[in-house]
């Protein structure tokens, strides 16, 4: 199975060039699954899916066509099928402040739970053999820079704190149950993270194999984006990641001749010689920004003969 995980600044086009590119691959004749994992999805929109604002059908994996699928992965949904014990706890902690109801149960998301659960699915996926590829429509540089930085970190607190967390409570939590204003964790909530830890094992060497997983960073001929670029760039390979592609979206076209344009035209090339130089000998693609904003099939059929 092979994994493709586009990145770049908020805004940049990652979505629709994610989803292009999925399209192409199952034009291809591959299985391909394109998810979202950032937390404000865009991907449904941009298949034009027709649905209500708030998508639920795509929180488990929709066929668009026999060789496509598309997911936008719910944190609520995965919170009841991995985080169960663990949301239970803090929001349990929680009503003892006096917080109830929907405000306890969204503060017992913790940071990461959206991540880990992505990863449980690319694990997963990749032992059934269920997809050929899967395309990964990543958050802004930030945010994943923190889902490739989560098997290590996880790794680490699972040998290094974990036993001796889980031994120290079960001492302590029959006299601390007595005198503290909120239970203890039961053992439940230590088997839940250390299933987890096991659902997620081996995915750390996964996104850093070149055969398997590689990033695709999407940019703009823009200064500032381009600042951001270089430095995911570098995030990326120091943790061990391959970036394989650099697509610049939103290229003014040549055909563009209008004086009010010239400007733009002689900043862009500028930013598109820069880009070749930094990169290189990464392979730099250049996608052209198109006349109309055009949602649906038809849309990333143009973007995906754009990229190739």
């Amino acid at each position: 199975m092979r994994i493709l995980l586009f990145s770049g600044k908020g805004g940049v086009g990652k979505t629709s060039l994610a989803a292009a590119t999925g399209v192409k691959l199952a034009q291809l004749n591959y299985r391909t699954l394109v998810m979202s994992i950032d937390p404000a999805h865009s991907l449904a929109d941009s298949f034009d899916l027709g649905e209500a604002l708030f998508h639920r059908t795509t929180s488990d994996p929709l066929p668009i066509n026999d060789r496509l699928s598309i997911f936008e992965l719910n944190i609520q949904k995965e919170v009841k099928r991995h985080w169960q014990e663990i949301a239970a706890y803090v929001t349990s902690v929680l009503r003892t402040t006096g917080i109830s109801g929907v405000e306890a149960e969204e503060l017992a998301i913790l940071p990461g739970m959206e991540e880990l659960s992505a990863m449980m699915y690319i694990n997963q996926y990749r032992r059934e053999g269920r997809y050929d590829v899967v395309v990964l429509d990543a958050a802004p540089t930030a945010e994943s820079m923190r889902f490739v930085s989560m098997p290590t970190t996880l790794d680490w607190y699972i040998k290094h704190i974990f036993p001796f967390q889980r031994n120290l409570i079960k001492v302590v939590r029959p006299i601390a149950n007595k005198v503290a204003p909120f239970e203890l964790p039961s053992d439940r909530y230590f088997i839940n993270i250390q299933d987890l830890f096991e659902k997620l094992e081996g995915v750390d060497t996964v996104l850093e194999d070149p055969g398997i997983t590689s990033v695709r960073l999407v940019t703009n001929p823009e200064k500032m984006v381009l600042r951001e670029t270089q430095r995911a760039f570098v995030y990326f390979s120091l943790h061990g990641l391959t970036v394989d592609t650099v697509i610049v979206n939103r290229v003014l076209p040549t055909e563009v001749m209008d004086a009010w344009f010239n400007e733009w035209h002689q900043s862009q090339e500028r930013i598109l010689r820069e880009i070749e130089e930094y990169f290189a000998p990464v392979p730099v693609k250049w996608v052209p920004l198109f006349a109309h904003e055009v949602l649906g099939m038809q849309r990333l059929e143009d973007l995906a003969g754009a990229l190739c």
